[in-house]
């Protein structure tokens, strides 16, 4: 078996169809961006030709291909109609059977929102957004700060912007290892997208593979982005995160958390939920495992029968 992953690349695709015409054994791709369609904006006419002719070989790769496998809802419902191919989900996973919830009993004064990953793609203008949400609320009280955790480089701009006294604080990168620790100790996990319409058509096929931590480590999400981002849809689709889809439900998400802290471990047990419900590692790996012996069954009848 071939297994791709397919990228926005006429250099590594034409590798990709000499392969398999060298070969001549099964294939399958997996894609977890939107590297096909035409739904981007941008100006210039460079970028529109490179999108033109890269696509032309990557219908060629996706036309060589049992099936492909994809990362969200929103791009299986497309590709399958772009492609006339089948598509199959293929997502993060983790261990839910074997650890039960661990709510946090003991909440933070002030709460802590607790921000891990990459700010780029304009998820930094949403973090600002939340900054001066929590400043408005902070203004008689300290009710919620914001911690940022982030190997994205920061520049004077993004820097100036998220410097908002005693409410965003930026702890810049830290090692993979000590992620799980400052996850546990957040009262709520903060997931952003952009909502401007550049980075959106960027990122909407996307989905966070940090959500699948999120849920894992059973805290209440606060999510802010639009509903044709993928992973937005689906949070609100599985009622796995209390989201903001525009500025004014910012704000008032985040007084509904810190006026009814009840509902921090009510999301807490949806986010875990949706995760032992959607991804379960032991569930994925079996799928893929079942999917890609049954190609190979089919390859030695082939042999066989020829």
């Amino acid at each position: 078996i071939i297994f791709v992953p397919l990228y926005h690349s006429t250099y590594l695709n034409k590798i990709i169809l000499f392969i398999k015409e060298y070969t001549g054994v099964k294939m399958v791709s997996y894609v977890s961006d939107d590297v096909y369609s035409l739904k981007r904006f941008s100006f210039s006419p460079f970028f529109w030709l490179d999108r033109i002719v890269t696509r032309r070989i990557i219908k060629k790769v996706v036309n060589q291909c049992e099936y492909l496998y994809v990362i969200s809802d929103i791009q299986k419902k497309e590709y399958e109609k772009y492609f006339k191919k089948e598509c199959k989900l293929l997502m993060k996973g983790a261990d839910f059977l074997n650890k039960r919830p661990n709510l946090k009993v003991n909440k933070n004064d002030p709460l802590k929102f607790v921000y891990t990953g990459n700010i780029g793609a304009g998820r930094w203008k949403s973090l600002v957004r939340i900054g001066n949400a929590l400043k408005e609320i902070n203004n008689i009280r300290t009710n919620g700060q914001l911690y940022i955790y982030t190997m994205t480089p920061i520049t004077r701009k993004i820097k100036k912007a998220l410097n908002i006294r005693n409410t965003v604080f930026l702890m810049g990168g830290v090692s993979y290892e000590k992620i799980p620790q400052i996850q546990e100790d957040a009262d709520i996990l903060v997931h952003v997208e952009s909502m401007d319409l550049k980075e959106r058509l960027e990122v909407r096929h996307s989905f966070s593979t940090k959500l699948v931590d999120y849920f894992y480590r059973s805290r209440c999400i606060f999510a802010v982005g639009t509903p044709d981002v993928a992973s937005i849809e689906y949070l609100i689709k599985n009622d796995a995160a209390l989201v903001a889809t525009n500025v004014v439900e910012i704000k008032n998400q985040l007084n509904r958390i810190i006026n009814n802290p009840s509902i921090i471990n009510e999301y807490a047990i949806k986010a875990w939920e949706c995760g032992k419900k959607n991804h379960q590692i032991h569930e994925i790996q079996n799928r893929l495992y079942n999917d890609l012996k049954s190609l190979v069954k089919d390859r030695l009848d082939e042999s066989i029968t020829n």
